[in-house]
């Protein structure tokens, strides 16, 4: 998986056990921002839908076996992922990475920066 590529769709299980599929997170006209096995999530960016994936998340794939590496995903409106990034500095790289992609919109997109 890498930037340009086609997002995966994926079975997946909200908190109550409710069944969902990657594909209908993806629905609407918002950047998504997953975050698989994440613990730190960044605040909220106007724009973004942010979603975190794993043991104990939002949402539970199911196809993921135990996978320990922690990474945010970025999908892009039409489901293509537009950038992969580590959780150390998420922040200022999606805000300067989101700004070059999306000029119109505010310098400040985080919440909290």
């Amino acid at each position: 998986m890498q930037a340009g590529d086609r997002a995966s769709d994926a079975s997946c299980r909200g908190q109550a056990g409710q069944r969902a599929r990657l594909f209908t997170v993806f629905k609407g006209s918002d950047w998504t921002l997953l975050g698989y096995q994440s613990h730190d999530r960044p605040s909220a960016i106007a724009g973004v839908r942010i979603v975190t994936v794993g043991a104990g998340q939002e949402l539970v794939d199911d196809n993921v076996t135990g996978s320990t590496t922690s990474q945010w995903v970025l999908v892009r409106p039409d489901g293509y992922i537009a950038g992969i990034f580590p959780p150390d500095g998420l922040e200022p790289r999606l805000s300067q990475y989101l700004t070059q992609m999306l000029p119109l919109r505010p310098a400040n997109m985080l919440g909290g920066s």
